[in-house]
């Protein structure tokens, strides 16, 4: 069995969040660091069954848990009536 991933969550104000593993920033500018670091571990090789999870900067609950195969699957819509949704990702043209 893999042992889990553990991300921290940092806030940078604004809605946005840095997404730092095991001490190394892997995401420095998000809304949804989750999903976000995520898909950034994927790309760096970490297997899709890998066990993920995520906290605040100064709690040690758990906030979300997944796979990072599952996690990066997903993104949040934050639609203008204000109703945030998880939606499947869409890479950007850049990243395909």
């Amino acid at each position: 069995m893999l042992t889990p991933i553990t991300i921290t969550c940092v806030s940078l104000g604004r809605s946005l969040y840095s997404g730092v593993v095991a001490g190394r920033v892997v995401t420095k500018r998000t809304k949804t660091p989750f999903y976000s670091t995520a898909r950034a571990l994927l790309k760096e090789g970490v297997p899709p069954e890998t066990l993920l999870q995520m906290h605040h900067q100064g709690s040690t609950t758990v906030a979300v848990r997944s796979t990072v195969g599952e996690a990066a699957k997903w993104a949040v819509d934050e639609p203008a009536d204000g109703s945030p949704r998880i939606v499947r990702h869409k890479p950007y043209p850049a990243d395909r």
